[in-house]
């Protein structure tokens, strides 16, 4: 693949990676390079790597390809090819008492011996110089096209650290990272992702551990401790690499590779980032218009709730003027009284009763809804009846007092129940206005004043 100055990344996209001796950073923009450069963190001659180049280079080089003074035209390598060394065999027989004197003398086999001696140490030495092994071997339960992709990247880097790329199985349990060393190495790894990077719009955080095998780690336990599942979408993975050890022949020679701790984004999904960007924004999108709906049914709760405590604001002062016709004396006493009471019979009586079941009945369908402050608009069902009946319990305290007069009244007496009435019924009214102003806040927070709950 080649590389010209026409496919550059743009200078603000995130794909620069710093190839350090055991370990890479990244993704940097360019601009992020450079301030590095600048405050001596990062020097010119350090290898840097884009997605989709066949190699790293210096950094140096790929300044002057953006200033334009160079195009950094990269091939691919060569692949050595590598020599078969052809051993020869040697078939032992037991010796027998005929063919004793045909053995060779002790001194005529030591150019054997030395032969032999000189061909194993160069298939050990031959065998110290090969490559590391650079192609993968595609798991059974692996997407083909997520197995390309993951060789390429495998290819690109050429030292024994994990490739910042994940492979993640199509019913989305198990989950492959590869890894340049061929030892026998434990990986530790946790992944999160926040809500506004996956597709299930919630915080997802899990832990895992494996071993490597044929430069793949399967993760396939899961332990979460946030959500319940894997969802696609953009993770942070955090992955230690310990206790590595050489195999076979190579244990003679080979150092244990050195503890690692890498931290790198991970796009889990099936297809580009490009697709998943986009799948997260339809689902976004559809959230944001669930979200406001629900606010939108909360904010009217809070107005009906506003609407009923003003009806029984409104009721106990139509109450109030209704009795206050007990003191009409151009009326007899005894079909006054009566008018009285079956005005408030009629009128107030059903309707606080009526009231209050269906209060009762709008809350109960508030109860199956999911909406933001729901605990506090439940809380204001047994305020509004307990004002509906407070108001009714005042009238009728009354009306029982009125009932029980076998004669009028003296004209003093009725003035002071009527004065206690008014009173109580103020303090009701009072209370009834309060509530009313906090759901007037909380059905448009903007209405309310500063340092308002």
């Amino acid at each position: 693949m080649n590389n010209s100055i026409d496919e550059l990344p743009g200078r603000g996209e995130k794909v620069w990676f710093i190839i350090r001796q055991d370990s890479h950073e990244g993704p940097y923009a360019l601009s992020m390079l450079e301030d590095k450069l600048a405050a001596g963190e990062l020097k010119k001659e350090a290898l840097v790597w884009a997605r989709g180049w066949p190699e790293a280079l210096p950094f140096f080089r790929v300044l002057s390809a953006y200033r334009g003074e160079a195009t950094p035209v990269v091939e691919e390598r060569p692949v050595r090819p590598i020599k078969k060394v052809e051993r020869e065999e040697f078939v032992f027989e037991p010796a027998s008492s005929e063919s004793t004197e045909s053995l060779p003398a002790p001194a005529a086999r030591w150019p054997l011996v030395a032969v032999v001696l000189f061909m194993l140490g160069g298939g050990l030495w031959l065998t110290r110089q090969l490559p590391t092994q650079t192609e993968l071997t595609r798991p059974a339960e692996m997407n083909i096209d997520a197995f390309r992709k993951m060789s390429a990247a495998f290819k690109l880097i050429d030292r024994p650290v994990p490739v910042p790329q994940v492979v993640v199985s199509g019913d989305y349990r198990k989950i492959w990272l590869t890894d340049g060393s061929s030892q026998l190495c434990h990986y530790e790894a946790s992944f999160h992702s926040d809500p506004q990077n996956n597709l299930g719009g919630e915080s997802v955080s899990f832990q895992t551990q494996a071993s490597l095998l044929q430069h793949w780690v399967m993760f396939d336990r899961l332990n979460f401790t946030e959500g319940q599942k894997l969802m696609p979408g953009r993770y942070t993975l955090t992955v230690n690499r310990q206790d590595c050890a050489p195999q076979g022949l190579l244990s003679w020679w080979e150092k244990p590779h050195p503890a690692l701790s890498l931290v790198f984004d991970v796009d889990i999904f099936h297809g580009t980032a490009d697709e998943l960007q986009a799948r997260m924004d339809v689902v976004f999108k559809k959230k944001e218009a669930a979200k406001k709906q629900r606010a939108e049914m909360s904010q009217q709760a809070w107005r009906d709730i506003g609407e009923k405590l003003r009806t029984l604001s409104a009721i106990s002062q139509q109450i109030e003027t209704g009795f206050n016709e007990l003191l009409n004396r151009k009326i007899a006493w005894k079909l006054r009284m009566d008018r009285v009471i079956s005005n408030y019979t009629m009128r107030f009586g059903g309707f606080l009763t009526n009231f209050t079941v269906k209060n009762d009945e709008d809350f109960s369908t508030l109860s199956t809804q999911d909406i933001p402050a729901k605990v506090d608009i439940m809380g204001r069902q047994p305020l509004i009846n307990a004002h509906a009946k407070r108001i009714g319990f005042l009238s009728m305290g009354l009306i029982e007092r009125l009932q029980k007069l076998k004669d009028a009244p003296k004209r003093s007496d009725l003035e002071d129940w009527l004065r206690t009435l008014q009173q109580d019924f103020a303090v009701e009214r009072e209370s009834i206005r309060r509530a009313i102003v906090e759901a007037t806040q909380m059905a448009d927070p903007s209405t309310q004043t500063p340092g308002t709950p």
